[in-house]
């Protein structure tokens, strides 16, 4: 398989592997390349670096439909690929922003804070207190409905990262949390 691919020919090759897994074919191709194993001795050629968890029960090779060699899978077990990222949207700590892929939207220093507070804390329910103690300061006089004001100016924010897989969470009762979707890129665990 050749090895020279730009990254939308491999996607598609990716993507294409995947569609033959889940309707259950097996290409003749990547089958033959796990038998012959005499040439994987001698050189591989990866088109494709992919990034798994260690305890995956189904190896990439299989998911993506592909023979021994043409993938470089690396995986980990128990960690993130950052933890300024939950999903595909990562908090920019030096420039005040969030990220997904080219798209960046710049935060105001209270939305950054409480961006900061929510993403250290990914999946966690933070109450309202709590984000107005972190973010505010505990002699804040203000009212207390400013946390839900700054939870909707961060949310429009997120949602111009469209399909960032990042949701910020109402608890009703308790606070707020900030997950990863469900199949999200970078997903936490």
């Amino acid at each position: 398989m050749p090895a020279n691919l730009n990254a939308l020919e491999a996607l598609d090759r990716l993507r294409a592997g995947n569609a033959r897994f889940a309707s259950h074919v097996i290409s003749i191709d990547s089958l033959t390349r796990h038998l012959d194993r005499a040439s994987l001795m001698k050189a591989q050629q990866p088109f494709a670096i992919l990034l798994g968890c260690s305890d995956s029960r189904a190896p990439a090779e299989l998911v993506f439909d592909q023979g021994l060699g043409d993938l470089f899978v690396i995986r980990v077990a128990g960690n993130v690929v950052s933890p300024s990222q939950v999903g595909s949207v990562v908090l920019d700590t030096k420039k005040r922003s969030l990220v997904r892929g080219t798209v960046e939207v710049t935060l105001t220093a209270r939305e950054f804070a409480l961006a900061n507070e929510l993403w250290s804390h990914g999946g966690d329910v933070l109450s309202r207190s709590r984000l107005l103690s972190s973010v505010w300061g505990t002699d804040f006089e203000g009212s207390p409905n400013v946390v839900d004001v700054y939870v909707g100016y961060l949310r429009a924010k997120i949602d111009q990262l469209a399909g960032g897989g990042v949701s910020l969470q109402t608890v009703r009762g308790i606070g707020y949390r900030l997950v990863a979707d469900s199949g999200a890129e970078g997903a936490r665990k």
